[in-house]
């Protein structure tokens, strides 16, 4: 065997390629031929990513499933979204203050659950006798007392004929 040079070889690979062009073996397209080829390109069959061959429970689930991967997507990004800010500043908003004044609200019941009315409330400091507000119930017996400071205090209740 004799070692041919690269460019031996190479002329020898294009004349079997010129050849194989040139030979009876190799055949021309007819226009038949073109059309029925772009026929086939256009046959394309178009399947879906999921098959959504079900019934309705299994649509209904399926819908389901999916508003809830939505759901929960969003509630994480939304989530990552507040707690990118300073958490002091999360923890020291109105949510978490301590109220300056408070109402105070109910109602006086006699022992067997009656409601009384005209009776007379009094707020008071929690050892003094310093009186903060005073009011009287209505007729259906309910107080209330507005913008009181949330500290330790005293109600007094008291109406003639009666034990407080």
């Amino acid at each position: 065997m004799t070692e041919k040079t690269f460019e031996q070889r190479r002329q020898e690979l294009r004349e079997r390629v010129q050849n194989e062009l040139n030979s009876e073996h190799s055949k021309e397209i007819t226009d038949d031929e073109i059309e029925i080829q772009n026929l086939n390109q256009q046959e394309i069959e178009v399947k879906p990513m999921i098959d959504l061959d079900y019934d309705e429970k299994s649509k209904i689930r399926m819908i389901a499933v999916i508003i809830i991967l939505v759901g929960s997507i969003l509630g994480i990004i939304s989530g990552g979204i507040l707690l990118q800010g300073n958490p002091d500043q999360l923890l020291n908003s109105s949510l978490f203050n301590e109220a300056e004044t408070v109402d105070i609200t109910g109602q006086v019941l006699n022992s067997e659950g009656v409601t009384i009315d005209n009776v007379s409330i009094e707020l008071f400091e929690k050892n003094s006798n310093i009186v903060i507000q005073t009011i009287s119930t209505n007729k259906n017996g309910y107080f209330q007392l507005n913008n009181v400071k949330p500290n330790i205090m005293e109600l007094k209740v008291a109406k003639s004929g009666y034990i407080t």
